[in-house]
């Protein structure tokens, strides 16, 4: 029989790769809904997800897999060194997230265990730190600390044991609407008001975690969860350490531990006396992040470290004119390079906050929307961002509904444009040179437009012309753009977008970012060869208008068609 949860977490876990978009997600979920494991690769390539099903062996567990207690494994989500990710659920549950521990052992099962789930919180721990590997042991600690913290500001812990292959795992809540990395690298920084609410919540569930002798020290977007309401969650507790006198130490002295993008001086010098101060640190750089849309710091990281310890807090009010002074002011306080200079608790951060907030005209600890007026993107016949296209494929224009795009080397979350040359065997050595993020592409609202290298090693043009340091450029004018000298597009400001033509391979091909609409047709923003009027693509009340009127199938633009659909895997 067919898990009911099964179409759904292969549509996720597909979404999460960056190959499907939220409507197909949608789609597709109602489409394979009852569907037997066996019939999922015809079924998707019938509905148009060839990607998913080429590579649905990725996705899906062995035949064989033993399952998690109650919990049968349904959709693989990610994975690595440390070992799997899981979309799973049981009978009676939604979907939720399982991670696991790689098991160099089996490990023993409890007598009467013969669901193979031992942790009960903490009651079993020494059953699980057998002297197997630092990496199991710290994941015993996770699921631990896990267990331990419940907030609702923390993802909960619902279960963990170790299989019956000796397998370990924690068992956590989904939240389907993805984590906040995803949404600053989709559209860039935040309003003002729900960029304080984040960092009002985060600080929340850090206050929870410091007051119970935990410090996270692993503080990143990716590891924030957005709920539709703007409620965020704080995950992954993989680094966590308690404070408390004679705690285990997983680390050796003197090695950092982190992310270099939202790591403390203290903690990047791997000093023992690391405390809560450190998080607060963090705290700063995720709100430098979602006020600006950049990290306070680029470059390799060794780099970002460094400046990191030694380099003044950077300039938020410059980064992003027009902030009240208050929050500029508390973004500094929180990335002062010595603990004692920040604020000394989470409680002292939120009461910061409460301020800044009411003086915006919200109201302290309740979620805000991250967009103003968003609701579900899903309610048209098409997703966030379109391909238009002609019945062989060309012309083909790619509209991004966002003003911030991420260009790079490979298909993976968080890049919008995979940089590449047809066809691709044959220019597959040169593209190699391009970084695999390798620059990003802003409009600021103000009619702005800004290119900046994100640290790439072979470097970034703007009329032949290399951008300096790490600095943004702002264009005015039609530029040509060279990435790692190798690949070519012509950038093109316009009023309400930027397009982005291709030059020298496949010309048809071109990109619009569109914050307000673009003019398609005879004579407008991008001109189509052969057509005889013009017509005003915009997104507006979460859908897309074609001259004010409801997006249909096909555009008629007089003497040529272009057909009209989700961008999806489309890169």
């Amino acid at each position: 029989m067919p898990h009911p949860l099964l179409a759904e977490a292969v549509a996720r876990a597909a979404a999460r790769r960056g190959w499907l978009d939220p409507g197909e997600v949608k789609r597709l979920t109602a489409t394979l809904t009852d569907l037997e494991r066996t019939e999922l690769p015809a079924a998707l390539r019938q509905a148009g997800a060839d990607l998913v099903a080429a590579h649905l062996s990725e996705l899906l567990p062995p035949s064989e897999h033993p399952g998690f207690g109650r919990w049968q494994a349904l959709a693989r989500l990610g994975g690595g060194s440390m070992g799997v990710v899981w979309l799973a659920a049981a009978a009676d549950s939604p979907l939720v997230v399982v991670k696991t521990a790689l098991a160099t052992n089996r490990a023993p099962l409890l007598s009467g265990e013969s669901g193979g789930s031992v942790w009960t919180g903490g009651a079993h721990e020494e059953s699980m730190r057998s002297p197997d590997s630092e990496l199991q042991l710290r994941f015993a600690r996770e699921a631990r600390i896990t267990a331990s913290l419940n907030h609702p500001r923390i993802v909960p812990c619902l279960d963990g044991g170790v299989s019956s292959d000796g397998t370990r795992y924690l068992v956590l809540a989904w939240v389907s609407e993805g984590d906040l990395a995803a949404e600053l690298a989709r559209h860039g920084a935040l309003r003002p008001v729900a960029a304080l609410a984040v960092a009002d919540q985060i600080a929340d569930a850090l206050d929870h975690a410091h007051t119970r002798g935990v410090i996270h020290r692993d503080l990143k977007p990716a590891n924030m969860f957005v709920r539709e309401d703007g409620s965020i969650l704080l995950g992954d507790f993989g680094l966590a350490r308690p404070t408390s006198a004679g705690a285990t130490r997983l680390t050796m002295a003197g090695v950092a531990v982190g992310t270099p993008n939202a790591m403390a001086p203290e903690q990047i010098d791997g000093r023992d006396a690391v405390d809560g101060r450190a998080d607060l640190y963090a705290l700063g750089c995720l709100m430098f992040v979602c006020l600006s849309g950049r990290p306070p710091f680029s470059g390799r990281s060794a780099e970002v470290m460094q400046a990191h310890r030694t380099a003044p807090p950077p300039d938020l009010a410059a980064a992003t004119p027009g902030l009240p002074d208050g929050i500029v002011q508390l973004v500094a306080r929180l990335m002062q390079k010595r603990p004692e200079d920040r604020p000394d608790t989470a409680a002292a951060v939120r009461a910061s906050l409460a301020t800044l907030l009411a003086s915006l005209g919200a109201e302290p600890g309740v979620p805000v929307r991250l967009r103003a007026g968003d609701i579900e993107h899903a309610t048209g016949p098409v997703g966030d961002d379109l391909l238009l296209h002609g019945p062989d494929g060309d012309p083909a224009i790619v509209l991004w509904n966002r003003q911030r795009i991420v260009l790079g080397k490979q298909r993976a979350p968080g890049i919008d444009l995979v940089v590449r040359d047809y066809p691709e065997e044959v220019h597959r050595e040169r593209i190699s040179r391009v970084s695999r993020r390798h620059a990003v592409i802003t409009m600021d609202g103000q009619g702005s437009t800004r290119i900046e290298d994100l640290g790439s090693s072979n470097g970034t043009s703007l009329d032949g012309k290399r951008l300096a340091g790490l600095a943004p450029c702002v264009i005015t004018a039609t530029a040509d753009l060279t990435l790692a000298g190798v690949a070519g597009f012509r950038i093109r400001p316009a009023a309400g977008c930027v397009v982005l033509e291709r030059t020298g391979n496949r010309p048809a091909l071109l990109y619009v970012m569109v914050s307000e609409g673009v003019r398609i047709g005879s004579d407008g923003d991008v001109n189509l060869p052969g057509a005889s009027t013009t017509i005003r693509i915009e997104w507006r009340n979460d859908r897309w208008l074609a001259d004010g009127q409801p997006l249909p199938d096909e555009l008629d633009f007089g003497g040529m068609r272009l057909l009209v659909r989700p961008l999806g895997g489309f890169l």
